[in-house]
């Protein structure tokens, strides 16, 4: 997928979930509420990790129409948990970070486009509290209970 820049183009690495029909239709979801209960290893975080890059770049991957980019908030209650996702971000984003296109800040874990509000951010979410203070337009709470 290319992002196009004033310098150059792009790249934008997500994943293909070809093959993994549950990860699709959980990326391919357009409802405004979505619950996925799914044993260990049933990949999960990279599901919702590939659907909020797409969120955030306003990128439809299955040829729908191109969406409003949006800002993402995902939250997990462990740090392990926000690494599995903040990995994938950053792995799939490396590219235009690296051209400048986007701003990465390592130690809140969040990338964004420079002077704006729009950004995809990893939060550990220990209690309610630490929910707080943000907003999103996709919020993405995993391994909630």
């Amino acid at each position: 997928m290319a992002v196009a820049t004033r310098q150059r183009e792009c790249e934008v690495k997500v994943l293909d979930s070809e093959g993994h029909y549950p990860q699709q239709r959980l990326r391919k979801s357009k409802k405004k509420r979505i619950i996925c209960k799914a044993g260990r290893r049933g990949g999960k975080t990279v599901g919702v990790a590939q659907k909020g890059i797409e969120a955030f770049m306003g990128i439809d991957i299955y040829g729908g129409n191109p969406s409003p980019p949006k800002r993402v908030l995902y939250q997990a209650p462990t740090s392990v948990q926000t690494d599995a996702f903040w990995f994938e971000v950053k792995s799939a984003l490396a590219d235009p970070v690296k051209a400048g296109v986007l701003r990465l800040n390592e130690s809140e874990r969040f990338i964004e486009f420079p002077n704006t509000r729009r950004r995809i951010k990893a939060k550990t979410a220990w209690d309610v509290n630490t929910s707080r203070g943000d907003y999103s337009d996709l919020l993405i709470l995993d391994e909630c209970q």
